[in-house]
């Protein structure tokens, strides 16, 4: 495994932006909050938590003035790059999402004249079957998981550094 760099780190706090951005465009667009809304919008904040988090983390992995110790660094990195393929697989997901459901309104607007109902209850149908996709289901728990133990390793971080 690769020594983690600023470019490195740099590179996976962009595509979580991405991620967290695209599933805050998907429920964003809904007239009436749900559930599924609701987890959308929660997925949404928990990639961007963990992409600030790293934010964190760079200037540590920059600076001469630390010095993180090897169990450290490689926890860093099996996050980092870990979740690199996580967030790419997600990134796919979501445009594919995206599309689909866009393709599936403008399918339905087509039939909303024949039948006059509404296409909300299909968009949220379709939202909550994307969130409990196992995948899905697993991914965002792997994310929850790196992000947590990223905030032990920047609490171990701190806590080396008030010692010092």
């Amino acid at each position: 495994m690769e020594p983690l760099t600023g470019f490195a780190i740099g590179g996976l706090v962009n595509i979580a932006s991405v991620v967290g951005q695209r599933l805050f465009e998907v429920w964003r667009d809904f007239s009436r909050v749900t559930a599924a809304i609701r987890e959308f919008a929660a997925f949404s904040r928990e990639i961007n938590t963990f992409a600030s988090d790293w934010v964190l983390v760079q200037p540590c992995l920059r600076s001469p003035n630390y010095s993180l110790s090897d169990e450290i660094l490689g926890t860093l990195a099996h996050i980092a790059y870990d979740t690199r393929y996580i967030l790419s697989d997600l990134h796919r997901m979501v445009d594919s999402f995206r599309n689909q459901n866009d393709l599936a309104d403008r399918v339905r607007k087509r039939w909303f004249i024949c039948t006059a109902s509404p296409p909300e209850g299909e968009r949220r149908e379709r939202l909550r079957r994307f969130l409990i996709w196992r995948k899905i289901v697993v991914q965002r728990n792997q994310i929850v998981f790196a992000t947590t133990t990223l905030n032990v390793v920047l609490a171990a971080i701190q806590y080396t550094i008030v010692e010092l």
